[in-house]
């Protein structure tokens, strides 16, 4: 996922890592503290914190700022996709030793506008992305095994109560790596599906708490993702399925890629099946069988989900970045300098997209 560039090439990709001590050593044995700035875009109601990594015997300073004087003190500096700058402007103001580290929770369809003009100039060191390759990954939930969400003896009737089908919430109507919207209109010609938001026909309250009864009154979820991309799996999946307790139809990336992070029988994956009366047909059959249906619930007696947005506390990625700074640290006190590392963007992250040409013809 990250390469060397720096050694291959060596003109001015050099430029700013000339003396990479000058960031890193603290030969004056001062209180260790790794400044972190996170330049606006990703949103955090912080602007200025100190945290505590205990295991790193060490403080992260984590700063929200688009100074570029603030920048010139930063060990380290996340560049999101949604952030506003100026290519020369930054770097202008980079230290010698300072790591950008690329951040997006979107998938590369949608993230393009954050790539530099010049690759080896002006490069990324680390990624920050819902991607299991990442040097640090922020996915969009996670489960937690061990955990259970409910007794091992539970007899609940998930399929109790639930008078409607299929639901589907999407603003996103335009086509991007495949025809998602036209899916759904063939799907709801040949059974009942709900759709919401700016693409559906039908509105869900503002007030989360009643679209979520709304939601919940259906068996099924459409967590259809608007980008074939490796490891792209959203809150549509987390938060809209499993939150209000629907078995997710998903669609995106592969069923191999869902069972990696996914509980063990929660989803039905669109490439289960030859077409699309092959799916409706398994739906009607859940449908009428309610011992069937239960089992997408299972793993709830052994594990429980949870899932973030993009107001999540930077505690949880801020000791991980200063776990890697101090261990360049580590390396120049034993005499070791090696070049810093390189988010190769074109061959890993770019290529991580997957564009199938339809799925069943649509």
């Amino acid at each position: 996922m990250t390469v060397n560039e720096f050694t291959l090439n060596s003109g001015n990709s050099k430029v700013f890592f000339k003396d990479t001590s000058k960031v890193h050593e603290n030969p004056t044995k001062e209180p260790c503290i790794k400044q972190i700035q996170i330049w606006p875009g990703f949103r955090f109601a912080i602007q200025e914190k100190e945290y505590d990594c205990p295991e790193e015997n060490c403080r992260a300073r984590y700063v929200y700022s688009n100074s570029y004087e603030k920048l010139k003190t930063s060990h380290a500096v996340i560049l999101h996709h949604k952030g506003s700058w100026n290519w020369e402007g930054l770097a202008r103001s980079r230290p010698d030793g300072q790591l950008w580290i690329y951040m997006t929770k979107e998938s590369p369809i949608h993230s393009h506008k954050m790539m530099s003009p010049d690759h080896h100039r002006l490069a990324y060191n680390w990624s920050m992305t819902y991607h299991t390759e990442s040097d640090f990954v922020i996915p969009y939930g996670k489960y937690i095994e061990g955990i259970p969400e409910i007794h091992a003896n539970d007899t609940t009737n998930w399929a109790a109560g639930k008078t409607r089908l299929i639901a589907w919430m999407a603003s996103n109507c335009a086509v991007s790596s495949w025809a998602r919207m036209k899916f759904v209109q063939k799907l709801e010609r040949l059974i009942q599906v709900d759709t919401y938001g700016r693409c559906g026909k039908l509105k869900c309250p503002r007030n989360e708490l009643k679209c979520g009864e709304i939601l919940s009154s259906h068996k099924f979820y459409l967590a259809l993702e608007n980008s074939e991309c490796q490891d792209y799996i959203t809150e549509k999946f987390w938060k809209n399925a499993f939150t209000h307790h629907l078995v997710p139809i998903v669609y995106g990336t592969t069923r191999k890629d869902y069972e990696k992070v996914a509980p063990p029988n929660s989803f039905v994956h669109l490439s289960d099946f030859r077409n699309m009366t092959s799916l409706v047909d398994y739906i009607k059959y859940l449908d009428t069988n309610d011992t069937a249906y239960n089992e997408y619930f299972e793993w709830r007696k052994r594990g429980s989900t949870t899932w973030y947005n993009e107001g999540t506390s930077p505690e949880s990625f801020l000791c991980p970045i200063v776990h890697k700074l101090r261990d360049i640290d580590d390396k120049l006190k034993k005499g070791i300098k090696t070049e810093p590392e390189v988010v190769d963007i074109q061959n890993w992250w770019r290529r991580s997209c997957m564009h199938r040409k339809s799925v069943w013809a649509t």
